[in-house]
């Protein structure tokens, strides 16, 4: 069994210098909690034939993840799509949660000593990010939407011995940035849309828990990422539409990788989908 209370308040301030021009700004505190499989006391043995032990389990003390956060941005709001803002963020975060590997140790009463996967709690991270939105539309019905995101993330990990070690915020991209092309009207809704993902930390290769073993070139790290899709609808009549979508209209491939790209540890080729079909509203 697991207890614990959470206190969450929320402030927004909104002020306008001009009609059309506004600051915003937030403090306001999030609570996450942890998923099912990482927090069950299941566990998952494989004995090998001469008496090596490994597996899984989950870890019962996982505590929720807990974000202080601070939000201040610059808005305009043009006329009729046009939207332009930047903004920056800060999160500051405890106990967030970890996938971990220890070749060795004892977990529910048994002794693991040919490795364990199991979760951990980071006591510490930060997150530091800029966003920047920008929306432009036409009378025709031509229209383009964009937005930039870029981070700076750590979190810290203590070990048996009293070290630290530090890596980026696990599954976080260092950069992100969408665009969309698309024209519309009482018939065509036509759709471009292009997402970029920056590199991001995967998994912590952190094998008997030794902190002189863990470094950038043994974690994994998933290879950054531009993926184009299409998606076009037809209003044949007030209740049927023609839908057709392509998914990775580029056929892009995503890579995994330790510490450097020329060590590659997985490579996935989904391919391009096609959809055709329709909706009706009866």
């Amino acid at each position: 069994s697991n207890s614990y209370s959470f206190v969450s308040p929320n402030l927004t301030v909104k002020y306008y210098l001009t009609d059309e021009l506004m600051v915003r700004g937030a403090l306001w505190r999030g609570l996450s909690l942890p998923g099912f499989k990482q927090s069950s006391p299941k566990t998952s043995i494989d004995v090998d034939s001469s008496g090596d032990i490994s597996g899984e389990v989950g870890n019962p003390l996982l505590q929720p993840y807990k974000a202080d956060n601070f939000d201040l941005s610059l808005e305009y709001y043009g006329e009729g799509m046009t939207f332009a803002s930047i903004g920056y963020f800060r999160k500051n975060i405890s106990d967030a949660i970890y996938p971990t590997f220890q070749r060795i140790g004892t977990y529910n009463g048994i002794d693991f000593n040919d490795g364990v996967e199991t979760w951990i709690n980071s006591p510490d991270s930060t997150i530091d990010g800029i966003e920047v939105n920008l929306q432009y539309g036409l009378e025709n019905g031509l229209y383009i939407a964009t937005n930039v995101t870029l981070t700076d993330s750590e979190s810290s990990f203590l070990f048996e011995d009293g070290k630290s070690f530090t890596t980026p915020f696990r599954k976080l991209a260092d950069k992100a940035a969408n665009v969309s092309l698309g024209f519309e009207n009482h018939v065509f809704d036509i759709r471009l849309a292009g997402s970029y993902r920056g590199k991001y930390l995967d998994w912590l290769a952190d094998e008997d828990g030794d902190i002189t073993e863990v470094s950038e070139n043994n974690m994994r790290f998933v290879a950054p990422h531009l993926q184009w899709d299409l998606t076009a609808k037809a209003k044949l009549n007030d209740n049927v539409t023609l839908r057709f979508e392509v998914v990775n209209l580029n056929d892009r491939e995503e890579y995994y990788y330790w510490g450097n790209e020329r060590q590659l540890s997985q490579f996935d080729n989904y391919g391009t989908s096609y959809v055709v079909g329709f909706d009706v509203r009866m």
